[in-house]
């Protein structure tokens, strides 16, 4: 009530001009305060969708190598350190919905040429450290790989290096 008091005197002073000036900056303020409005709903929707996607990723990804860690006899209380080591390692394809190996922005692939397999990225780990797999248990055996039940990964430099003699001897398997 009060505006429009002050839009009548302006009219009657013959400022229409002020008026629609004023006018014109109000409708302004309003329209950039609801802009700032919308943006920031924007923005917060689009943060809610983000985490939501890393979520259900996480989620897929955990379910996924969890069920292959089960097949690829590792042990139970194993399971959440290499589902965290899982993380570094695998994405979903925003192409496919698949599990694909990624090293930073780069593909992983595996001896025959192709993204590494789950079954593979578990051998290899299995080689890494063995310490999270089950041993073997048939036969009376010590479950160990070798003479002296030790293996190595020819990916792990230091490791055969370090073995080499072991290596050459026999004692340790790559």
């Amino acid at each position: 009530m009060e505006q429009a008091q002050k839009d009548q005197e302006l009219i009657e002073a013959g400022k229409v001009e002020e008026l629609l000036t004023q006018r014109t900056e109000r409708l302004r303020g309003d329209l950039e305060a609801q802009m700032r409005q919308f943006q920031e709903q924007a923005s917060e929707a689009t943060t809610r969708a983000s985490q939501a996607e890393q979520e259900r990723d996480s989620y897929l990804i955990n379910t996924k190598l969890q069920q292959a860690a089960v097949a690829s006899g590792v042990r139970d209380t194993a399971i959440p350190d290499v589902l965290n080591r899982a993380q570094q390692v695998w994405r979903i394809d925003p192409e496919t919905k698949g599990l694909m190996p990624m090293q930073g922005d780069q593909v992983v692939y595996g001896k025959k040429g192709t993204p590494l397999t789950v079954e593979e990225w578990y051998g290899s780990l299995e080689e890494q450290a063995p310490h999270l797999f089950k041993s073997s248990s048939g036969g009376g055996a010590s479950g160990g790989v070798g003479v002296a039940g030790r293996k190595v990964s020819m990916y792990n430099q230091e490791g055969m290096n370090n073995s080499l003699e072991a290596i050459a001897m026999g004692k340790i398997q790559v």
